[in-house]
């Protein structure tokens, strides 16, 4: 066979896979379907982001074009017989476009920066409450993510262990019933066997043991007075006695195990009743280990090794659109603020009415996608 030329590992590697079928314990998990993923969640993606990233531009634009030419005093819109000045109408939505914006922008990155703390500009809000943070996480995640209870009731509710054990002793059936594995096994050994007694150091060391054992045991007596006289007058036919028999250990080892394969089954059927106890000692060791781990403590310690870059990279990368999202909905409310300071009775109209158009499209659109899930 070709298995007979492996390594013991390179056997196990072929036959453990075969038999023991851990990767069925997973499903037994809670939610196993819905495992962490191993790659990074997609970003939530913004729907007309990219026109509010152009708003500051605009406003950038109009502010300094507004230094150049803007609506004078004898230009007016005319809306329904309506008759709306547009003095200094750029200026206006400019100015208050990017005051919005920049707002927005400046309470953002005061979140975060400074990172360390400034003389003048002290220091962001998250860098200077960086260990209550920590705190208050490692709190969270303990208390109401993952607690001791939580990783007992997961354990008594999979009944992984109960599942676990039977994976090995069904593994271990199976393996003592795979002939090719007990063939390849058996081969193996006995190469291994012959290798160590192929060296000759090997040979002389347990020829002497083995001598001395039987001098031990033809020690007294005519059966000793026997052997010795033997030994005396045949000393090199006992010599080669000695090395025949230490020629025929690999392959006789080997016989005497493959004629014994009662042994296998009992232990198989003492690793069967004896389930029960090894469940209920690796319940009680789980439970020790767990009440003196302290997952709070450690949670809270490793919170508390992140540096404010890191904890500003991880807050932001969860956060990113947005974050940016709401930096850039300042120039919209800027603008709004704007059309308020220009024509307060007007663009109150205006707004409330937009306001209530979208409100309306909203609920409607909220109801017709409840309807449909």
């Amino acid at each position: 066979m070709e298995e007979q030329n492996l390594k013991f590992r390179e056997i196990l590697k072929i036959y453990i896979p075969k038999h023991f079928h851990f990767q069925e314990l997973w499903k037994s998990l809670p939610n196993s379907e819905n495992t962490l993923p191993t790659t990074q969640p997609k970003k939530k993606k913004y729907q007309f982001l990219w026109l509010l990233e152009a708003i500051p531009i605009i406003c950038l634009l109009g502010f300094f074009g507004g230094i150049f030419w803007d609506f004078h005093s004898n230009d007016f819109l005319y809306i329904l017989n309506f008759k709306i000045p547009l003095h200094n109408l750029i200026k206006t939505l400019s100015v208050s476009g990017l005051i919005g914006y920049g707002t927005n922008w400046l309470a953002i990155k005061m979140l975060f920066k400074p990172q360390k703390r400034r003389p003048i500009w002290g220091q962001g809000l998250i860098p200077a409450q960086k260990d209550r943070i920590s705190d208050k996480l490692a709190y969270a995640i303990h208390h109401h993510v993952l607690n001791e209870n939580h990783i007992k009731n997961l354990i008594h509710e999979s009944q992984i262990l109960n599942k676990l054990s039977q994976v090995i002793v069904n593994g271990i059936e199976n393996l003592s019933k795979d002939q090719e594995f007990l063939d390849a096994t058996k081969s193996k050994f006995e190469q291994s066997l012959t290798k160590y007694f192929e060296k000759e150091e090997n040979r002389k060391k347990f020829t002497e043991q083995l001598d001395k054992k039987l001098k031990e045991i033809f020690k007294k007596g005519l059966s000793g007075l026997v052997f010795k006289t033997y030994t005396q007058l045949q000393p090199n036919q006992y010599q080669s006695a000695l090395s025949n028999t230490i020629h025929e250990i690999p392959e006789t080892v080997v016989n005497l195990i493959s004629s014994h394969p009662e042994e296998l089954e009992e232990l198989i059927q003492t690793l069967k009743t004896e389930i029960p106890k090894a469940e209920e000692w690796v319940n009680e060791t789980l439970s020790e280990i767990l009440e003196n781990l302290n997952l709070h403590e450690m949670f809270r310690k490793q919170i508390h090794q992140f540096d404010e870059g890191k904890l500003e990279d991880m807050i932001w990368g969860a956060t990113n659109e947005q974050l940016r999202y709401i930096r850039d909905l300042g120039g919209i409310l800027g603008l709004m603020g704007g059309f308020l300071i220009w024509q307060p009775i007007f663009a109150t109209s205006l707004l409330l009415l937009i306001v209530s158009i979208l409100a309306i499209l909203d609920y409607l659109l909220a109801k017709t996608h409840d309807n449909t899930h």
